[in-house]
């Protein structure tokens, strides 16, 4: 939904990765080993999650298969085209959303 509203258009492929993204982010807090864990160090590790589910979803799917769903081969510190620095940056502070509709959506959803 963001790179709909970033980009004006998204393919159905993102909607997999990002489930994919918030489906780990959201198991940070449901282990005791990560209970206790600051929202900043949540957000840290679920930042590394974000960026290597991108980086390894646009080698597989821009690179060797060719879909091209994004590039930014033209953007300063890009790494192999797949991830960007800039956007790296952008994705940190949206993280804790993230996380808290995690939470939310469990207590309404699941009662947890």
């Amino acid at each position: 939904t963001l790179e709909g509203f970033w980009r004006g258009w998204t393919n159905i492929v993102m909607l997999f990765i990002g489930g994919l993204c918030g489906g780990l982010i959201g198991l940070l807090d449901e282990y005791p080993q990560y209970f206790n864990l600051k929202i900043w160090q949540q957000t840290l590790i679920a930042w590394f999650i974000v960026l290597g589910i991108e980086y390894s979803s646009g080698m597989l799917l821009n690179v060797w298969l060719g879909i091209g769903l994004w590039d930014y081969s033209s953007m300063p510190a890009n790494l192999n085209g797949q991830i960007c620095l800039i956007y790296a940056i952008l994705w940190f502070p949206l993280i804790p959303f993230g996380i808290w509709l995690d939470n939310w959506l469990r207590w309404k959803l699941f009662d947890e």
